[in-house]
């Protein structure tokens, strides 16, 4: 049972449950305690304690605590748009405690996801070595685009426009012309050490041999040597 002093007794204007109900209020107060001796506003819809309430709530949350947090975010995904008002709402009254509130959240996120991480590490690694399979282009596409950014390089490329290069220049080396569909190279047109990008203009789809001759060599001029240029 709550002491009086784990709460503050409400002192609004009396409300009976009819005069709710026919009023539309969500609660209502009638001035006497509820059978725990809380005197606060009740619940229109049961009649219900709202202390009572909230700490049987709190008890339902604590004993199944997946249920409700499946609840809570199924109910955001519902009604984003309240979520959101909700949200501007507190940063326009409170912006410094709104900015808190975010700190506190993003760090929180971190140490979460951090504890998910180690705690499930092996699952981790064999969900992306299945993706890396799944999705091969993709996978060595980001491992050049990781590639380029520790290199400072401007700009970055898909899978998907590999695989259209690829039909572009019809499943074959942009220098030998020897079929490179099974196993291929992404060449830098010009390269990176040299100030070239990591955008897709600059790539060029190569067999290995091709492309470990070419290495830093300028294009045309490799191009001359392979007798692509007159």
């Amino acid at each position: 049972m709550a002491k009086a002093e784990d709460y503050v007794p409400y002192d609004g204007p009396l409300v009976t449950r009819a005069q709710a109900k026919a009023a539309g209020l969500p609660r209502y107060f009638t001035g006497k305690p509820c059978p725990r001796g809380h005197v606060v506003e009740r619940t229109t819809a049961n009649g219900t304690c709202r202390l009572c309430s909230n700490r049987m709530s709190d008890v339902a949350r604590k004993n199944n605590p997946e249920k409700y947090i499946g609840l809570s975010r199924e109910w955001k995904r519902r009604n984003k748009d309240k979520v959101a008002a909700y949200a501007k709402a507190e940063k326009a009254r409170d912006p410094d405690m709104s900015r808190k509130r975010g700190r506190r959240w993003s760090r929180k996120n971190q140490q979460a996801r951090r504890a998910y991480s180690v705690e499930n590490a092996e699952a981790i690694r064999a969900r992306v070595k299945q993706w890396a399979i799944d999705n091969p282009e993709q996978a060595r596409a980001n491992r050049r685009n990781r590639r380029a950014r520790v290199a400072a390089a401007e700009g970055y490329h898909t899978g998907a426009e590999i695989k259209a290069l690829m039909k572009k220049q019809r499943g074959r080396c942009v220098y030998c012309f020897t079929d490179i569909t099974e196993k291929f190279h992404a060449d830098h047109i010009i390269s990176i050490a040299d100030g070239g990008s990591n955008w897709i203009s600059n790539i060029q789809l190569t067999c290995a041999d091709c492309n470990h001759r070419k290495n830093r060599t300028d294009p045309l001029v490799f191009a001359s040597r392979m007798g692509r240029l007159l």
